[in-house]
């Protein structure tokens, strides 16, 4: 799914209330270690996460918090979920795996939900009575850990 700089926009501002973090990533120079989470077939876009010592202390901080109010956290009720709920849903991390991380309601669509996970940069469809609550602003004080990138020849 491609994504458009004005929704992107939008999504951000949403999520985080603010989106001008996003342009320090065309500062960078020199060498930059990056984890690449998603990338988008025939098209020059992926998304990756900057492998930084801030990166590292962000992506720490989160994980935590997310692991310890996981259980916590009640689960949204159909009726509940529109376009732009912030939420927390299970996320495949490759290997059978799957971890609860933030993320966007793009659409739902009769008992799923298309959601974007906005610390791996990719989208996915998930049942709609999987969803948690994640209204906390302590998770979304916490900038997204993937950022879209372009490949330029």
């Amino acid at each position: 799914m491609e994504m458009r700089s004005s929704f992107l926009s939008h999504m951000l501002n949403s999520c985080f209330g603010d989106a001008t973090w996003l342009r320090s990533v065309v500062s960078a120079t020199g060498e930059v270690g990056l984890l690449v989470t998603d990338t988008l077939p025939l098209m020059p876009y992926f998304w990756a996460i900057v492998l930084n010592e801030e990166c590292c202390k962000s992506m720490e901080k989160l994980f935590t918090a997310l692991a310890k109010a996981e259980c916590g956290l009640g689960f949204l009720a159909k009726g509940e979920v529109q376009r732009g709920t912030r939420c927390l849903a299970q996320c495949d991390i490759g290997d059978g795996g799957s971890a609860w991380n933030r993320c966007w309601v793009l659409e739902p669509l009769g008992d799923l939900g298309v959601v974007f996970f906005l610390d791996f940069g990719r989208c996915a469809s998930v049942p709609l009575n999987s969803l948690r609550k994640l209204d906390g602003e302590q998770f979304w004080e916490i900038r997204p850990l993937a950022q879209p990138f372009m490949l330029e020849e």
